[in-house]
């Protein structure tokens, strides 16, 4: 939506001015006017190429997402977290690097100092007055849907993102029950009316329009308007990074899965490659030390192999550094085979094990499964074939996701939290789906550097 890009861009922007007015005042507090052009001239190179790594982090920590983008603790205090990660950063690229002619201590801690500030007042403005406020979109529902519900919540609670739900149109008086804040017309002859009447800038269509004679032509007239008029399935999959339930059908799935990317998929098989070998080697390293670990926290194996179901159906083994106490003969946890999903908190992991998993360290050796080309670095989460049988039953396009190889990463593990029941695993398609349709080379890179987040955050489970 161009829109939420416009934010972001906004977002962006705002934060380089504020890193530069830091630069500037930090040299105007240090040398005075009279030798401010010599120092902006002599601390404006090195400063731009730590700028591009400090913007690098503060997108991996997250602060570039709009719906998370509010005036609140744990928005602060990820911005916090970033800063002093960048401040780390800049010290070891200027003392290590021999690149750079300056090494500054007073005037970068300054300029941290300065850019904390700045940064702060400027997202508290786009926050408390240009996002809701200026950015605004004043919105109007035409049907009402379990999307539309959820896409009203998510706007009120997040006013940040810029949608204010004004009015909604439904087919029945009996529809469902009130919604705070929001006017409820049962009549789809006068949406020109409403339209003026709320001063509504976004039409969300949630119904077919080829059944209604009488709204296809008050659509038709609004085309002349200055508004936007959009179909349900795009709002919510941009505001939430999933397709929404109502869309899954064949047609659908005809519509946006059959594309091949042959260009996309050329570069990811390169790219995978690089990062697997690169990997072995890291893990190739580490392994004689979490052999001490993991031994010595509980008896049993330093791997464990299980069966994943991969590309097209097809079954292949992977290894996993193993993270729970060895209850079953083959060194696994489970003594009646895959019973049940894993739980946060699960009694059966070791603490050792919880610490690989926090990290993700434990998922390491499937890098070899990458260089055989059974699994990419980005994908649907590999499932074993125990669950995809129970999945599928109550899920007939679960086996969708297969269309692609399952991934060491992906959109829906650094969205989503482990499933633990099969309404969760719903939850989840939605978003393998949402990246099976949109795959491209930047939507990997940011779910790469959002992992980077995750692991440095410990989120994994």
């Amino acid at each position: 939506m161009h829109a939420t890009l416009f934010k972001k861009f906004l977002l962006l922007v705002g934060d380089i001015v504020m890193l530069y007015s830091a630069l500037a005042l930090t040299l105007l507090v240090r040398y005075g006017q009279e030798a401010w052009s010599v120092q902006w001239d002599i601390h404006l190179l090195p400063l731009s190429i730590i700028f591009v790594l400090w913007i690098g982090i503060l997108y991996i920590t997250g602060l570039y997402d709009v719906q998370r983008a509010k005036n609140n603790v744990l928005f602060f205090r990820n911005f916090l977290e970033a800063l002093v990660a960048s401040t780390a950063l800049a010290i070891a690229v200027f003392y290590i690097s021999p690149f750079f002619s300056i090494a500054p201590k007073t005037n970068l801690l300054i300029t941290v100092g300065f850019y904390g500030l700045l940064f702060t007042l400027w997202r508290m403005l786009y926050n408390q007055v240009l996002a809701p406020r200026l950015l605004r979109r004043r919105v109007l529902f035409v049907g009402r849907t379990l999307e539309v519900e959820e896409l009203v919540g998510v706007f009120n609670r997040n006013p940040q993102l810029g949608y204010l739900p004004v009015a909604l149109v439904e087919l029945t008086e009996n529809a469902g029950g009130p919604i705070t804040g929001i006017e409820r017309y049962t009549t789809l002859k006068h949406i020109r009316a409403i339209v003026t009447a709320h001063e509504i800038d976004t039409v969300v269509l949630a119904i077919d329009i080829h059944e209604q004679r009488a709204l296809t032509q008050e659509l038709y007239e609004l085309i002349f308007w200055n508004l936007d008029i959009i179909n349900i399935a795009t709002l919510y999959e941009h505001i939430t990074g999933r397709v929404p339930i109502a869309s899954l059908s064949e047609s659908w799935f005809l519509e946006n899965l059959h594309t091949r990317h042959r260009m996309y998929d050329a570069f990811r098989v390169s790219f995978d490659t690089v990062f697997a070998l690169v990997l072995l080697v890291i893990t190739a390293i580490m392994t004689p030390f979490l052999a001490l670990l993991i031994r010595g926290s509980s008896p049993g194996p330093l791997f464990i192999r299980q069966i994943r179901i991969g590309k097209n159906g097809k079954r292949y083994t992977i290894a996993k550094f193993r993270t729970m106490k060895a209850l079953a003969a083959d060194g696994s946890a489970e003594l009646d085979g895959a019973a049940a999903f894993a739980q946060e908190g699960d009694a059966r992991v070791t603490r050792v094990g919880n610490y690989l998993r926090k990290f993700r360290i434990d998922e390491f050796p499937q890098a070899w499964n990458i260089l055989k080309g059974e699994m990419a670095l980005i994908g649907p989460r590999p499932e074993r074939p125990e669950f995809v049988e129970k999945i599928t039953d109550s899920m007939p396009f679960f086996t969708v996701r297969h269309i692609v190889r399952p991934g060491l990463t992906g959109w829906a593990q650094i969205n989503y939290p482990y499933a633990k029941s099969f309404e969760e695993m719903l939850v989840k398609l939605q978003y393998d789906l949402y990246y099976i349709k949109n795959r491209s080379i930047m939507i990997d890179v940011a779910i790469f550097l959002k992992t980077i987040n995750v692991m440095i955050r410990r989120k994994g489970l």
